[in-house]
Formats: structure tokens, C-alpha cells, sequence
């Protein structure tokens, strides 16, 4: 019997480009559409293009809890996560539902193209260095590739979740959750792909990095801030391979990211004297956060070593 496929958006005060992703839900390969809201101001879908169950959560920047709540409480045998800043081109689950077909398979994500006139390629998957934590897009190669995450939209068996338990809402709430997620799926046996017949377009602008981390604050709260410089440290004490990787791309990249960030935040002249010194306090917030969590990865990590 084929996959059936559940489609999960998380929805923050974003009430136009849900209702433009849900336009696009139209006519995709789902058995059922579940909208969670993380805002606490209701949102009104009657209108819709698309009939939707919506969960009303008011869980904030926790959006791991918001997408382990969404796909419980969806029925396909697929779940596809897509944020409310995207649409979903023509076909994009049925191309992702038919790569997933193949049972060593546990998560499928489509091309990224940008929403413009003329569409330009954004992301096709991402990798990650573990020692200097830097992100680096993955070229397209053939139908499928191998990727080891995918922002914004990608499709999972539903028993891969099941497996590694979903997302972890307690040390990445907010960011790196996806990568986390991805990494969990991959050590549990099953492949993570790329999918070139699969494409959604997601809304981006290029701003600098400090314009970037002033966009972000602005949309929720300093908090967000915060929450994306400590996962940088969380991940990559969590997944290093050996000591010294642990403390080169755990402790000591994240620390120099975090400070060159701080100084590019300093000597900006985008922002205003009071948003510096709001910025550079979540910064700092963040990274003691992430240092001081260290020690139970090393603990973690010890016992997996000595467990092999």
C-alpha cells in the first residue's frame, strides 16, 4: 500500500504567508493538514483554501514542542514539515512520498528555491563542520543525495520519529532542532536525502549577519537571540567525535563565533546604541549557557565511547 502523508506547519503571527502555504497545500498528496500556533493570538482560517485542523499551543520560540505536538496529532504514515514562509510547488509531497518508498529511507527533503520572478537555488541540503561549526550548502547530484539536515521543510517516516522520539524540546527548542533531529535519524540506520523532483519556495532577503540577529530579535523576543548562539555550543559538544574535536568544536569555535558576532553587533551602524547592548547581553546569555551544559556531554560522551 502507498504512504499516505500528513502535511505540519508551526504558525507564528505570520497570518498571510500561512494562508499562502496552505493555497499551496492544495492538491498535494496529504490525508490531513494540522496547523499548530505558537502565538498566543488566535489565528482565523475560515477562508482557507485548504481544510486544516489547527492546535492553538502558545508555546512561543519552543518550536520543537510545537512540531512533536503536530505530528502526534496527525495520521499519515509521512509527516512533511513546511514553515509558514514557504509554498510548496505542484507535486513536492508526492515526489518526496515516492523517494520515502524506499524502506532504508527515513527523511526526504525538497530543493529550496528563492520566491522571486526568477527563482535562484537556495538550499539543497546543508552539512556542518564539527570543528569550526560552520554551514555549507550541498550541491544537487542526481534525484537523490545524501544530506545531513534541511531547513524549513523536509518529510519523515513517521516510524523514524517514533524511533528516535522526535524533536528534543528541552536542549533545542528553538534552532539546531532540525540538525538534531537529522543527526538522530541517521545514527538510528536510516538515510537522510536531498530530492530534486521535490522543490519548495521559501521567502528570504539578504541582510548582513548583525541585520540578520536584529530581524530575529524583533519577530519574538532577545530570547531567540539567546537560544540560537546556545545551540551552537549544545550541538557540537553533543555530537563531537573524540576529545579534542569536543573541545575545538564545542568550546573553542562557538566561543570565537560568539565574539566575532559580538564585535560585528558593536561596531554596526544598522542599529541603534540601546539594540547593541540588548544584542551582545543574549549573546553573552547564550554562550554562558552553552559553556556552562558542558559537562554532561562530556559525561554523555565518555559512556558512549566506553560502551563501543
Amino acid at each position: 500500500m502507498p504512504l499516505s502523508a500528513s502535511i505540519v506547519c508551526v504558525t507564528y503571527e505570520r497570518p498571510e504567508g500561512l494562508r499562502r502555504l496552505l493555497a499551496s497545500a492544495a492538491g498535494q498528496r496529504a490525508i490531513d493538514i494540522v496547523v499548530v500556533n505558537n502565538s498566543s493570538t488566535p489565528i482565523d482560517l475560515v477562508g482557507a483554501a485548504t481544510p486544516t485542523r489547527v492546535v492553538e499551543l502558545a508555546a512561543g520560540l519552543n518550536v520543537s514542542r510545537a512540531r512533536n505536538v503536530g505530528w502526534r496529532s496527525s495520521e499519515g504514515d509521512v509527516v512533511v514539515f513546511v514553515d509558514d514562509d514557504n509554498v510548496m510547488n505542484p507535486g513536492m509531497v508526492r515526489a518526496l512520498l515516492d523517494v520515502l518508498e524506499d524502506d532504508r529511507i527515513g527523511l526526504a527533503a525538497p530543493i529550496m528555491l528563492g520566491m522571486s520572478a526568477e527563482p535562484e537555488l537556495l538550499c539543497a541540503g546543508v552539512k556542518r563542520s564539527m570543528w569550526t561549526t560552520r554551514t555549507q550548502g550541498v550541491m544537487p547530484v542526481g534525484c537523490t543525495w545524501p544530506i545531513e539536515s534541511m531547513p524549513s521543510s523536509y518529510a519523515i517516516k513517521r516510524t523514524a520519529l517514533d524511533e528516535v522520539g522526535g524533536f528534543d524540546e528541552a536542549d533545542f527548542p528553538f534552532h539546531y532542532e532540525e540538525t538534531d533531529l537529522a543527526r538522530r535519524i541517521a545514527q538510528a540506520g536510516w538515510g537522510v536525502v536531498g530530492v530534486a523532483g521535490a522543490q519548495v519556495l521559501h521567502e528570504t532577503a539578504r541582510r548582513s549577519p548583525v541585520a540578520e540577529l536584529s530581524r530575529a530579535a524583533s519577530l519574538s523576543s532577545m530570547q531567540r537571540v539567546s537560544l540560537q548562539i546556545r545551540a551552537r555550543f549544545l550541538f557540537h559538544r553533543r555530537y563531537a567525535t573524540g576529545r579534542l574535536q569536543y573541545w575545538i568544536g564545542g568550546l573553542a569555535a562557538p566561543i570565537c563565533y560568539s565574539a566575532l558576532l559580538t564585535f560585528a553587533v558593536v561596531v554596526s551602524r544598522e542599529i541603534t546604541l540601546e539594540r547593541k547592548k540588548l544584542l551582545v547581553r543574549a549573546i553573552a546569555s547564550g554562550a554562558s549557557v552553552g559553556v556552562l551544559r558542558g559537562p554532561r556531554y562530556i559525561s554523555h560522551q565518555r559512556v558512549q565511547r566506553g560502551s563501543v
